[in-house]
Parts: C-alpha cells; sequence; structure tokens
C-alpha cells in the first residue's frame, strides 16, 4: 500500500520483512540491492518486489519490523 504524506510517498511493503531486508551488509552491496525476505513462494518474484518499493517509496515501513510497534504516527 502506498500513501502520499508531507514527507513523501510512504509504503507499507507486505512483504514479510524487517529492516535488515533493506539494510544489505556492506559485503554483499555488490551483488545484491536488498536481502531477499525468507518467506515467499518465489524468490525471483519476492526481489523484484522489494527493488520497486525501494525505487518508489521515501518512507518503508516493513510490517514485520517490531520498532513500528512503538511509533504514534509515520512519518513522526
Amino acid at each position: 500500500m502506498a500513501v502520499d504524506t508531507a514527507k513523501g510517498v510512504a509504503i507499507l511493503d507486505s512483504l514479510c520483512t524487517t529492516d535488515a531486508n533493506w539494510d544489505v551488509p556492506p559485503s554483499l552491496e555488490e551483488r545484491m540491492e536488498v536481502l531477499c525476505p525468507g518467506v515467499h513462494s518465489d524468490p525471483a518474484q519476492a526481489y523484484e518486489s522489494l527493488i520497486r518499493v525501494k525505487e518508489m517509496a521515501d518512507i518503508r515501513v516493513p510490517i514485520h519490523e517490531p520498532r513500528f510497534a512503538w511509533i504514534d504516527r509515520i512519518p513522526d
């Protein structure tokens, strides 16, 4: 889901991700832009979906990221 906000487009990714999927370790950055979630039916499609979200979103909301349990508003 994409939502226009005053701070840009926020996307709730619905891909069973956490911040770790978006914050690729430096040792892997040359090989991949994102880390595919572990739960999927098609790894190539999941990877492509993450890339699309990365390109479209100013604010990403990974739905399995625990830090969002303590945030009252996105963007804060």
